[in-house]
């Protein structure tokens, strides 16, 4: 199970729940718990697929990691119920682990909307997605 600070799990619904779909966006974490998000504001869509801005999100992965916060993963938007990984999702994750050999596990949360209700479903890679539970938490703790 992982854990997420509520204000983390609310700025992901506010920005990537009203974004267009194929949005994105990265996740940070510091004692297992999910603490950081950085919405992907100038990543580019192509044939309906979420591409990121690389340069950018590797100098907010350097920044967090000035305060001991670890890149954690990729999340995302699919269209409507499409809640499950898609397969440029497994090769983007298969890459990213290659490149990334300290990685041993990388998250990959899916946002969908369905009838306005933005719901995010949790994945894990390990050289396959598997379905992660999460609980959000206050981040007063």
């Amino acid at each position: 199970m992982y854990y997420i600070y509520s204000n983390v799990y609310e700025e992901i619904i506010k920005t990537i729940g009203n974004a267009p779909i194929e949005s994105g966006g990265i996740i940070g974490i510091k004692n297992n718990i999910i603490c950081k998000f950085y919405f992907d504001k100038s990543e580019s869509r192509h044939n309906t697929m979420y591409i990121p801005n690389t340069k950018v999100l590797n100098y907010i992965i350097d920044k967090w990691a000035d305060s001991n916060i670890d890149f954690a993963g990729i999340v995302h938007s699919h269209p409507n119920s499409c809640t499950t990984p898609s397969l440029e999702d497994y090769y983007y994750a298969t890459n990213l682990k290659q490149l990334n050999p300290t990685l041993k596990k990388i998250l990959f949360p899916i946002v969908t909307i369905e009838n306005k209700i933005v719901n995010i479903t949790f994945y894990e890679f390990d050289n396959n997605f598997s379905p992660e539970s999460f609980k959000i938490i206050d981040n007063k703790l």
